[in-house]
């Protein structure tokens, strides 16, 4: 695991996903930055999933970290009992990109929530990113201790698997409400990517192939 660097490959993924109206300006400064990102990006390797979108990158945004409890979607969500998501806003207006992301097994939204800050991805500007928090539910896989997970895993190997299929439709259907909630902040569908990593792959993925949002893209990490 040492070589595998999926905020790295993050950052190409979502330049693939928000660049269509990059300026001159823009596109010189991206150049410097993939100047950067090609000495790591050959250390590791992640299989990611991406639809095409419109949007645009710029760059000298500042960042805004929002409070927990602002986000009214996890609250209208009944089928979860966790924390509602962290949100972090890289804008100097209002957001017109959204991006939502979900954590592994065992992690929390907040254990994500420095890549805008620590990432080339802050150069996105005026973009919401919101990182929801699974609920803490049993894992076969742990002994039947209880931890954050999207869905139950009873083991590693793929003939031995059992299918959680309603927890990962409720999560799917946890990731639309939060879609919703950004389509009425005035975000157009287009315009909002989801993505995760692990598990929260698993649901990114699920969620682009079920939801009747035409979202910009879906994008699977180590999934």
């Amino acid at each position: 695991f040492s070589t595998f660097s999926p905020k790295v490959n993050m950052q190409r993924a979502a330049r693939a996903l928000f660049s269509s109206s990059a300026t001159s300006t823009t596109r010189a400064s991206e150049s410097s930055t993939r100047r950067r990102l090609k000495r790591h990006t050959n250390n590791g390797s992640t299989k990611v999933g991406v639809l095409a979108t419109t949007a645009s990158i710029a760059f000298g945004c500042c960042y805004r970290f929002v409070s927990m409890a602002s986000s009214s979607s996890s609250q209208s969500f009944t089928e979860y009992n966790s924390p509602p998501p962290f949100v972090v806003e890289t804008t100097t207006g209002n957001c017109d990109k959204s991006i939502i992301f979900l954590h592994g097994l065992g992690d929390t939204g907040r254990g994500w929530s420095d890549i805008p800050n620590q990432s080339a991805l802050g150069e996105i500007k005026n973009c919401r990113w919101i990182f929801p928090n699974a609920p803490v539910i049993p894992i076969t896989l742990n002994g039947g201790m209880s931890m954050p997970g999207w869905f139950d895993m009873n083991a590693l190997e793929r003939e031995s698997l059992i299918d959680d299929k309603g927890m990962i439709e409720k999560a799917s259907r946890y990731v639309d409400s939060l879609v919703e909630e950004e389509i009425k902040k005035g975000v157009l569908a287009k315009n909002i990517v989801v993505g995760g990593f692990s598990q929260g792959g698993a649901i990114a993925l699920t969620h682009a192939m079920t939801s009747a949002h035409d979202i910009g893209g879906g994008i699977g990490f180590w999934t």
